[in-house]
């Protein structure tokens, strides 16, 4: 119950600041490493098909990933600026053995913590080890179609590793779902990976493939995905994570259209963070919004930074997709009741 007071009095101050136009960002998507065991078709990192040649470059040129107790002294700075939400990915961050520490860390802070993995690295030993001190609030396995279309797409027999993933983290006691990925090679099963997980798991989240022309999805295709997410999501709305507002964008985004395109404002700076694998912070995954680097720099100097180049970083970006961002400006353009039920709603789930 503290933990989520303490988060909704934090997210409260965040959510009061944006409307009086004194933001105070909530969310930070910390990259814990780029080393991943898996090579996936959509990663923006790895994928053959990547058309953003100068992000794949950027993201593959980033130095090694902090220590520990550099990733706590990370967690600390992030704590000073009222970071509420603090979400671990990767690259695959189950490689990190020290994963469990930096969560517990941010959890003695006040955060919410939530993490993304392929699954594959899960052992009975490791998902207990996630579980026991009870420090994520959220872990999502990605599950990007059924066993074939997975495997096509993450790799040979990743799909039974992932399934098992997803049962020993359930088995351990964790809040665990499915990450689903929606591209031209599985958009046609999505309502069979929402049973598997309605089956298997606590939630699902739906992402549209980012910055890759090859795995765009033509009009009418997009058109029907989006009407079944919304479908699915009239049946049970607190099983899908994405909001209605986000879902309602999904058929824009499948056929490669950004928020931008979509007439969304974005908050880089204002509302949320990216704090890439060696210190190195963003107002987001956009290359122009880099601020400087947490170990050396001042955090509240790189917060005012990042609040006077806000309106040229927006200019200048090309737009996203991306749930870490749109998502959460979204969110925050809710009236504020609607915003507090959904971020309780996800503890609520997390303390059942």
């Amino acid at each position: 119950m503290m933990a989520m007071v303490k988060m909704l009095m934090k997210m409260g101050r965040s959510y009061l600041g944006y409307k009086i136009g004194r933001p105070t960002p909530f969310f930070c998507l910390y990259v814990t490493t780029l080393r991943c065991n898996l090579r996936c078709k959509h990663c923006f990192v790895r994928s053959p098909y990547q058309d953003d040649e100068e992000r794949r470059k950027y993201w593959s040129s980033l130095g090694d990933d902090l220590s520990t107790e550099q990733a706590k002294y990370a967690i600390d700075q992030l704590d000073r600026l009222g970071i509420s939400t603090l979400h671990l990915t990767g690259g695959e961050p189950l490689l990190r053995s020290d994963l469990e520490e930096l969560a517990l860390h941010a959890k003695r802070r006040g955060m919410f913590v939530s993490m993304d993995t392929n699954g594959t690295l899960v052992s009975k030993k490791r998902a207990e080890s996630l579980c026991s001190l009870r420090c994520f609030d959220r872990i999502g396995v990605s599950l990007d179609g059924m066993e074939g279309t997975h495997d096509e797409i993450r790799g040979k027999n990743v799909f039974k590793k992932a399934a098992r993933g997803i049962e020993l983290l359930k088995d351990a006691g964790a809040t665990v779902g499915v990450v689903f990925t929606i591209n031209n090679i599985n958009y046609d099963e999505v309502e069979d990976v929402y049973e598997f997980a309605k089956a298997a798991c606590d939630f699902i989240t739906f992402l549209p493939v980012d910055g890759i022309r090859e795995l765009f999805l033509d009009a009418q295709r997009a058109k029907a995905v989006g009407e079944t997410l919304l479908r699915l999501k009239s049946k049970d709305k607190n099983f899908i994570e994405n909001p209605e507002e986000y879902l309602r964008l999904m058929p824009h985004f499948l056929q490669g259209k950004t928020a931008v395109d979509c007439g969304v404002a974005c908050h880089p700076f204002a509302l949320y963070y990216t704090l890439g694998p060696s210190g190195d912070l963003s107002g987001c995954n956009d290359l122009s919004s880099y601020v400087g680097n947490i170990l050396r720099d001042d955090i509240k100097e790189m917060h005012r930074r990042g609040l006077a180049m806000m309106h040229e970083v927006r200019r200048k970006c090309k737009g996203c997709t991306l749930t870490c961002a749109i998502q959460n400006s979204l969110l925050f353009q809710q009236p504020f009741y609607k915003a507090a039920m959904t971020a309780a709603s996800k503890l609520l789930r997390r303390n059942a």
